[in-house]
């Protein structure tokens, strides 16, 4: 199963089989040195990787106009909707929130980590796969974390997808990862 990445605002092409659970490692690096042919072949090699994505292939629809690239993602999971679980990534001594990337290393060392193309087995045939999330996680500034997928928005900031309760439901929505993430915040896992 592929596994996606992007560092920092370097990039370049390679895989790498040492990943965990045999998942492939896909960077891609602009060398500002190549000549026009080598960026071209670069260029044409970066567009069939990012075509790869798989929130590209099965969700490119929930992704926003203002986001302009898609820095990491996953496969979606195979998973029981009725088996989900809402886990905190917060440890004891983290204070009151931690920064976005901890919660990212933390998503995968739980097997928390769910992307974007997760989203429409998440909501269900009908949209109300949500309706078993518990009532606790309902209301306040509570958001399921969907940590598979980070996407850079124009500014180049990397933001993740995430549901957050709005009255009556909950509504897919979009953060920096930058921000702070907290005790209330919960990743999405599966027995």
């Amino acid at each position: 199963m592929p596994s996606w990445t992007h560092t920092g605002g370097r990039k370049q092409a390679r895989m790498d089989s040492k990943k965990q659970e045999s998942q492939l490692f896909f960077v891609v690096r602009v060398n500002p040195y190549a000549s026009l042919e080598e960026s071209d072949e670069y260029l044409n090699e970066a567009t069939a990787v990012q075509d790869m994505f798989p929130c590209k292939k099965y969700v490119p629809h929930l992704i926003p106009d203002w986001i302009v690239d898609v820095a990491e993602d996953v496969e979606p999971a195979q998973f029981d909707p009725s088996k989900l679980k809402f886990i905190s990534f917060m440890r004891e001594g983290d204070g009151d929130e931690i920064d976005g990337n901890i919660m990212v290393e933390r998503a995968v060392e739980l097997k928390a980590n769910f992307g974007l193309s997760d989203v429409p087995t998440l909501l269900g045939e009908h949209g109300t796969g949500l309706k078993t999330i518990l009532a606790e996680l309902q209301g306040g500034w509570r958001y399921i974390v969907l940590t598979g997928t980070l996407l850079q928005d124009a500014d180049g900031y990397l933001c993740v997808s995430c549901f957050f309760w709005n009255v009556d439901r909950w509504v897919l929505c979009f953060r920096r990862l930058c921000d702070g993430w907290g005790k209330y915040d919960r990743l999405v896992s599966c027995e």
